[in-house]
Order: C-alpha cells, then structure tokens, then sequence
C-alpha cells in the first residue's frame, strides 16, 4: 500500500479560489476517524496559478509537498496519511514591485527621492502585500479546526513570496493567541523568499542570500517581526532575490538604466527555478523529524535504489539534488535539465565523431528516462569550431575566420575581425536557436540572418573592457524544420562568437546538454589560462543543473602529481561555481578508464584525488576505471564508439541510482 494522501483540494475548492478572493476553508470531512497523520499546508506566491496538479499550492509549494510526500513514503511505506491544505488567498503580482521609469528617476534624484520612496512604500509596497493579512486568517483558521478536530495531526508549513509572509504572520498569529498545543504539532515551517524576513533572522538560513538580508516590507518598514526559534523554520533565500533580499539602494538609487536592469536580474532570480534544490533538501531533512513518525509502525524502511558497481554515490548523499530535482521537472514537463560536460578531447569525440561520442549517447539515454512527452529536443550546443581531430565543424566560414581559445564553452569562439565578407554559417533542424557570445567595450555588432532572409543587428558591445563571456540572443519561434543561420560582422569591431544552442520544442522543458570540452587541455588549463573565470562566466549563463567535470587524462600524462591535479581540479570548479547566481548546481567528476601509456599507479593517485575533491566540497565522483573489457583504441588514451557508448551508459546508470 503506498503513501495515503487525501488532498483537501475539490474541484469545488479549484473553482472557488480562481474566481472569488473569499477566504475558503479547506479542512477534511468531519469525522474523527478521518484525522490525517499530517497536514501539509501550502501557500501560494503571486507568479502561481492555482491548479488541480499544484492542489492550489502554487508551484513552489506543491514542489515541496510533493517532495516530502515521496521522502516519507521511502522511510515509512504506507504508515502515514497525508493531507494537503492550501491557503486561500488572493497574492498581487510581484511586477508591482518594479517601478516605471518616472518612479526610477524621481527615486534616482536627491532632491526627490524620500517623497518618491514613501510614495513607493504606499503605493507599490502595500499593493503588494495587500492579501498576506487574507492569507494569514486562513491558514490560522484551517489549523486550528483541523487541530481542534485532530488533536494528533502533525502540521507541516510551507510558503513562497507572498505566500511565506502569510505564514510568517500566522506563527506569530498563533503564538499571540496562546496556541501552544498546536504550535507544538508543527513539525517544521518552509519559508521561501520571505518577503518579511529580517536580518540575521531565528530562523535556519539555506541559500545564498547574506545573513543580513531583508524582505521588501522590513527593508521598507523597518521594525518586522522575525520568526520564533521554535517551531523549527527554514528560511530560503537567494542572493538579489527581490522579496527576500530587497536592498533599495541597489535596487533603486543606481539611476534609471542600472535599476532597471538590477531589477530584471531581481525578479528572474525570485520567478525562476533556482529553489527547487533547496526545497528537496528541505524535504529530505524535515522528514527525519519525530513528530512525523508513525506512532504504530516499529520501524522504517530505508529506500532501495539499483546497484551500479564502481558508480555509486554516498548514501544519503545531496550532491546531485539539484540534478534530481531537474530531472524530476523536466520529466514532467515543468522545465528543463540543462548539463554542461566540461572535458577534453575524450568529451569533444576525437576520432569517433558527432553521434557516437558518449556526450551525445548520454544525452539520448537521460531524455529516454526525462524528456517530457511529444518535446524532441535540439542537438543543443554547436560550438564555434571543434579543437579534436575528427570532429568536423558545423560551421563554415567567410572571409578570414580567427579561431581563438578563450571565450565560450569549452572556450571556443571565432574571433571575427571588421571588414567585408567575415561571416559564419550553419544549417540545424529545429524550432529555434541561441546566439552565444562575449562582450566588451571593443566588440561590435552581428546581424544574424535566417534562411536568407533580412538581418537582425545583435549589438555585442558590453559595458567593460574586459571581455565578459555569457552574452546571448534568442531567434524568434522558428516553423520545424531544417534552417540555415548567418552571422555577418557588419561592424567596424571583433565580435567575439561563441557558438549557437539549438532548440526543438526544447525551449522550456526537456533535457539539454552543453558540451564543453577542448582536446588536449589539462585541469590546468581550465584553472590557470587568463580567461577561465570567463569559461565560468559561460557556464553560469546556462543556469545548469549539473556539471559534469572529466579531466585528467592530459594532467597526467604531462606528469603533474596527484596533489597538483587536485589543486587544478579544485581551481577548475571554483570557476564553473563561483559566478552562479542561483544555488551551485550539482557537480558529478568522472574517473575514466585508464590510459595505457602511463602507469597504473599513477592514474590511480589520480583517481584518488578526485575522491578527495568530490568528498571534501560535497560533490558527486563516478569512478569508471573498472568498466569491464573497454573499448580503447590503439592509442590507449582516445575509446572507441564502443567505449563511448560504455561511458554513457554507466554514468546514465549512475545518475538514476542518484
């Protein structure tokens, strides 16, 4: 029998909260026997749309109950029932909180700016929070008749935006009101971009947000109220994020032009999906809780996962959460799993060529287990030039190409000079693509053509002399098919292009992969050439979900020590880490077989030190050196398509185990 779940959510209750901002109690049935064992109570934020499927939740926190749900179903069977509460509330668009330029420059100006911002917190701030007070009623209200009807249910709290200031106002509703039997039945409360949270705030702080970060109401009215120490809340919070980490000098004293992009950059960051990880491991760890456990099934059942032999990760291990989570959406049709392979010439396919390299047999093996129906999925990166020998480039060029190592994944771009005639070109099938570039004070503008048809100027000129990698410019809905683009320089400037991501019907959802390797570099490389703080740059554009780090193989034979490969590899992660602006995706270091040309001892010093690294920054290794009778060519360093096709398939066997 599995996970009994009663969801309190009718298609009477749908109805009702889409068309009416009345406060609609959605408590279970009246008779005593028909308390659940715990009462998952989610409120909405303003970007989420009440459904059937999100049980008016909201995504945010249907994610997260459905998480929990799964996590207690793993250590308890069938023990538990389950049910699910949504708050009932009416939440204004977050789009509330960006001012129109007249608003920037009055705040951008001294002589204006307090009447400007107290016109602000009037008029902007309290459109936004008007439905938290709605909220928090209801949530108090849903509690305490199922408390009261339910002595033993255990409570579990769970809020996004506007949603999590709901929440925040009935703990404090509760314990004001002398509520203390079922304050002690919440086994844990989830509060997600907390628009009232408050700096160095009681609660258990996840994300990347400083300690010192304030909602918008207590950024704007100083003087909120935090959260109690007890019961237990989690607070998750990202860095820039515009509820929970509102700074109003950064956000509104820059001037009109930086504010609005600061902005932009606040609100995508709050919208998009960088919470999901921390709302699994948020799972993974309230479901250890003791109020949650049956209190008449002796003992737990600890999940079964596949035996994968020398490919196994940690139990218990969050090293791929923010893989699992993707996966999980992508294979419902709720977003992408976007991974990047950082490697060599093993990852580029030297000799073996596009199709038969284990990047692109993985790639069909996770959108086997992941790829949403009806979505075919694009081949995805298409790099400038390929460095291995073997591969043949997709595209072709006019005039005088400049094929340069150092901006764009796997740092490989063209480097077009001015002039007439300096152009590259390539043909895809698909729905649409992705122009990938880096910019500078000293880069120009590309007019992309499609099909022949007229040209769009894409202007590359960036704000700094230092060339900053992730630039990009998405084509317009394409009908499927086979397209050619052009990129012309039709300025008097280098443009600096990277390559194209191609897409079809992949654009939201589905599995994507970014390969970004360079035959012949080392670790070294990719921690020490001048542009690889840039390489990450590249890589954080792709807002990845997991990356997956292959290397070695050139380190050694180059006789650097183990102890200096894991300095290198180390450095390496740091860069495709370090610029991220959401929550660090997962990283998974792979071990290949070993190369027959340098001794066994040594690559096993090496494997050695991809443990360490992986061990000691929490991330994920999969040692492939013992994957029976390889296929290696007869050089003893490049695998054959077989040894490929081995490749893809321990590491797809890996990650499903994860």
């Amino acid at each position: 029998m599995g996970l009994a779940r009663r969801s309190a959510l009718t298609a009477v209750g749908v109805v009702a909260l889409l068309t009416s901002s009345a406060v609609v109690t959605l408590a279970a049935g009246s008779a005593a026997d028909d308390c659940p064992d715990v009462a998952i109570v989610g409120a909405r934020g303003s970007t989420d749309t009440v459904t059937t499927t999100n049980r008016g939740m909201g995504t945010n926190a249907d994610y997260f109950a459905d998480s929990l749900e799964r996590e207690l179903t793993a250590r308890y069977g069938g023990a538990l029932a389950v049910q699910s509460l949504a708050v009932a509330h009416s939440p204004t668009s977050i789009g509330v909180l960006t001012p129109t330029r007249s608003e920037l420059t009055a705040l951008a100006d001294p002589a204006r700016r307090d009447a400007a911002m107290e016109r602000y917190r009037t008029g902007n701030l309290a459109t936004y929070t008007r439905s938290v007070d709605q909220g928090m009623t209801s949530a108090v209200e849903q509690m305490t008749a199922l408390h009261t009807r339910c002595a033993g249910t255990t409570f579990v709290l769970a809020g996004y935006s506007q949603g999590a200031m709901a929440l925040h106002g009935a703990l404090a509703r509760l314990a004001d009101d002398g509520r203390t039997a079922l304050l002690s039945r919440v086994a844990a409360t989830v509060l997600v971009a907390d628009g009232d949270r408050v700096a160095q705030t009681a609660a258990t702080r996840r994300g990347t947000a400083a300690a010192t970060a304030q909602g918008v109401r207590t950024a704007l009215q100083p003087g909120g109220r935090d959260v109690a120490a007890t019961p237990p809340v989690l607070d998750l919070c990202l860095a820039r994020d515009l509820a929970c980490d509102f700074d109003a000098a950064r956000l509104l004293h820059r001037g009109v032009s930086p504010s609005l992009s600061a902005l932009k950059e606040a609100s995508r960051i709050h919208t998009g999906t960088g919470y999901r990880p921390l709302l699994l491991q948020a799972a993974q760890e309230i479901a250890t809780s003791p109020l949650l456990a049956p209190t008449s099934t002796p003992t737990t059942t600890a999940p079964t996962t596949t035996a994968v032999p020398t490919a196994t990760p940690p139990a218990g291990s969050a090293a791929l959460a923010a893989f699992r989570a993707a996966r999980a959406d992508s294979a419902a049709g709720r977003g992408p799993l976007d991974v990047v392979v950082v490697g060599d010439s093993v990852t580029e396919g030297r000799d073996v060529g596009k199709g038969n390299r284990w990047v692109d047999v993985l790639l069909r093996l996770l959108r086997d287990r992941y790829q949403p129906a009806g979505v075919p999925g694009g081949e995805g990166y298409v790099p400038a030039y390929y460095a291995a020998g073997g591969m043949a480039d997709r595209f072709t060029f006019g005039g005088t190409p400049t094929l340069g190592s150092q901006y764009g994944f796997g740092m490989r771009a063209n480097h077009m000079p001015s002039g007439v005639g300096n152009s590259m070109a390539t043909t895809f099938t698909g729905t649409s693509f992705e122009l990938h570039y880096a910019s500078s004070r000293n880069t120009g503008t590309v007019t992309v053509s499609v099909d022949g048809g007229p040209g769009t100027p894409v202007s590359t000129t960036g704000s700094d002399w230092t060339p900053r990698d992730g630039g990009s410019w998405t084509s317009p809905p394409l009908p499927r098919g086979t397209h050619t683009v052009t990129l012309t320089n039709t300025s008097g400037r280098t443009v600096l292009v990277e390559g194209i991501s191609v897409y079809d019907g992949d654009e939201a959802a589905g599995v994507r992969l970014w390969e970004a390797g360079h035959s012949g570099w080392q670790a070294e490389d990719y921690a020490h050439r001048p542009t690889a703080p840039q390489h990450g740059q590249a890589v954080a554009a792709a807002a990845p979900h997991l990356v997956v780090v292959a290397l070695g193989y050139n380190d050694v034979v180059a006789g650097f020590s183990a102890a200096d490969f894991r300095g290198y590899l180390t450095t390496t992660i740091a860069h495709l880490l370090g610029p991220d602006a959401g929550p660090d995706p997962s990283v998974l270091v792979v071990g290949y077989p070993p190369r027959t040309d340098v001794p066994a001892a040594a690559w096993d010093a090496y494997l050695e030190a991809m443990a360490g690294v992986a061990a000691e920054q929490g991330h994920a290794f999969a040692d492939l050196s013992d994957l029976p009778q390889f296929g290696m060519s007869g050089d003893g360093v490049h695998p054959t398509a077989t040894g490929h096709a081995q490749l893809a398939a321990a590491l797809d066997a890996y990650l499903a185990a994860g």
